[in-house]
């Protein structure tokens, strides 16, 4: 399944200093951001797919954002548990 934008989605990123919007996208449940020429999953306490790169906001009108066991952020309605959350 490819990355399907989530409309007036976005997504507060942090690193080194620098703080951005990046559009936010949504795969086979899980929430990710625009990041250079990919994609970034964001985790709980702020932390992201990227070591030295945080989320400070996510703002997903419309989609129920929640965690799973293992810290993903993840669309409520679409995200299927499987494999311990992965």
């Amino acid at each position: 399944m490819s990355f399907v934008i989530i409309p007036d989605a976005y997504v507060i990123l942090a690193s080194k200093g620098v703080t951005r919007q990046a559009k936010a996208y949504e795969r086979n449940g899980r929430i990710y951001a625009q990041f250079g020429g990919g994609f970034i999953g964001l985790n709980d306490r702020n932390g992201t797919s990227v070591t030295n790169v945080r989320w400070e906001d996510i703002v997903t009108p419309g989609v129920e954002q929640k965690k799973t066991a293992v810290g993903f952020i993840v669309n409520a309605a679409t995200f299927k548990e499987k494999n311990n959350g992965r």
